[in-house]
């Protein structure tokens, strides 16, 4: 299993085997590897990841939930609903903030659902109405 997670373009991999393709990124001079779930060893990945030469990072553990849960530790879960909105002519809706296109979404407000929360924020980031 893995789970792939970016920061910016940079990415860290949660998995519990090596394949082809993570061995290949673990041969780059710039990967980083850990095999441990320590809370020390996530640290220093996630520290890592603020260099400029880091190219990705790679974390391996046998037990995956294990390996998941204490990566997770590390970061404050927000709840959030968006969109992909599609026109007639099949093209796509993107907002350009903070110097990179995105997709429109926010914070879920407390009580809301997700369906709610969704089409409120592609209305408010974009101004398109009668979603």
């Amino acid at each position: 299993m893995q789970i792939h997670i970016y920061f910016g373009n940079k990415q860290v991999i949660l998995c519990n085997e090596i394949n082809k393709e993570l061995n290949e990124i673990l041969h780059h001079p710039d990967a980083v590897f850990a095999d441990e779930v320590s809370p020390k060893a996530i640290k220093s990945i996630l520290h890592e990841i603020k260099k400029d030469f880091f190219h990705a990072g790679v974390l391996w553990h046998s037990d995956f939930n294990k390996l998941k849960e204490n990566f997770f530790k590390n970061f404050k879960i927000i709840e959030a609903a968006g969109g992909i909105v599609q026109n007639d002519k099949k093209e796509l809706l993107f907002i350009y903030r903070l110097k990179k296109w995105d997709l429109p979404k926010g914070k879920i407000e407390k009580g809301e659902q997700e369906e709610v929360c969704a089409m409120r924020e592609v209305t408010e980031e974009t101004g398109v109405k009668n979603l």
